[in-house]
């Protein structure tokens, strides 16, 4: 739990810090401009248990590269189901990008095996470039009381 205290912490600064506006007048991957987790996720309900799901986000950063948006959500899933629901999560990601017209010129990541009474933090990670545009999503999957969880995405380019 503290680590996930101390992620979103960190992201609420970020937040904070960068004054939490946008700019439409720049140059922004169509990955970036299309791109939503909660689309995603959707696609895979079947692995989510049906209680209600939650979802924020906020584009954040400078009227100038590099721009930053990050969504959270909280899922309900049975905590057996998390690495296929990420596999799976990690799949459509990678093919979103390469539909809107990115390439990926990089691969990260580690699902952890769920350990009981210990908080475990899995990750994905996808380098891509468009056009003159770099850019890099980071995906936190993390496991929280009973059968929450939840994705932090967070979405860089410059």
């Amino acid at each position: 739990m503290k680590r996930f205290i101390f992620v979103f912490t960190l992201l609420c600064m970020l937040c904070l810090v960068s004054g939490c506006r946008s700019d439409s007048g720049q140059q922004r991957s169509t990955f970036y401009s299309t791109f939503s987790i909660g689309e995603i996720v959707a696609v895979h309900e079947q692995f989510l248990l049906p209680d209600s799901r939650v979802l924020s986000g906020t584009e954040a950063g400078p009227a100038t590269p590099p721009y930053q948006k990050h969504e959270e959500m909280i899922v309900q899933i049975d905590m057996d189901n998390v690495p296929r629901f990420l596999e799976a999560i990690k799949t459509d990601i990678e093919q979103a990008l390469v539909d809107s017209g990115a390439r990926i010129d990089g691969r990260g990541g580690s699902f952890q095996d769920p350990v009981a009474g210990q908080v475990d933090i899995d990750y994905i990670s996808f380098r891509y470039s468009q056009d003159k545009v770099n850019g890099i999503i980071n995906i936190y999957g993390i496991r929280s009381e009973g059968t929450n969880y939840v994705l932090i995405i967070v979405l860089t380019e410059s």
